[in-house]
């Protein structure tokens, strides 16, 4: 019974704590969590990601571990979406890691476009290494393709479906570079 108290309590809380406070507090309830109440964190995730975008990261870092309902998770892919334009650089590999494990595959068409036309505003890692987010992106992209092959499908499908090269986006470019070394790996270790 106490338990049951408990993530209510803390739910309610969140939202006066102080910044730090409430990062850390959304971070640790997955870990406190009963799949009983994983709904309720979620809706309440939801509510608080939407009043403060400076949360976004933890809350979706929050939202990988627990079993979000699939209504739900229509609903957070759509927000999330909806935010990546306006998203600092440094918050882009957590999201991208978040709309590749959650999006669904008939509606994976409208989350690669958003991830095409934002990730195109990025410039490739510089030789020295001074542009960690972009690579902390490639990186992203390279661990949802893998995780997700039928989305990489998808991805492959859609750069397969631009007409020249000229129109071709960078973020493209990164997909295909990944998407071979993922073959060239297969391929070694045969």
């Amino acid at each position: 019974a106490h338990q049951l108290d408990l993530i209510p309590k803390i739910l309610n809380l969140i939202q006066a704590f102080p910044l730090s406070l409430k990062r850390d507090a959304i971070a640790i309830l997955p870990d406190i969590a009963e799949d009983s109440d994983h709904k309720t964190i979620v809706v309440a995730l939801q509510y608080i990601m939407t009043d403060d975008t400076s949360c976004t990261i933890p809350i979706l870092d929050a939202l990988s571990i627990l079993h979000v309902p699939s209504d739900l998770c229509h609903e957070m892919t759509t927000h999330v979406v909806a935010t990546l334009a306006s998203a600092p650089p440094v918050d882009l590999p957590v999201i991208i890691k978040f709309l590749m494990q959650t999006c669904d595959l008939d509606k994976s068409d409208r989350v690669i476009s958003a991830m095409r036309k934002q990730l195109s505003c990025m410039d490739a890692p510089s030789e020295s290494g001074a542009d960690d987010s972009t690579t902390l992106v490639i990186g992203a992209l390279a661990s949802g393709l893998r995780f997700r092959p039928e989305f990489a499908s998808k991805f492959l499908s859609t750069i397969s479906s631009i007409g020249s090269r000229e129109a071709m986006l960078i973020v493209d470019y990164w997909v295909l570079l990944i998407l071979s070394s993922f073959s060239h790996t297969k391929s070694a270790a045969l």
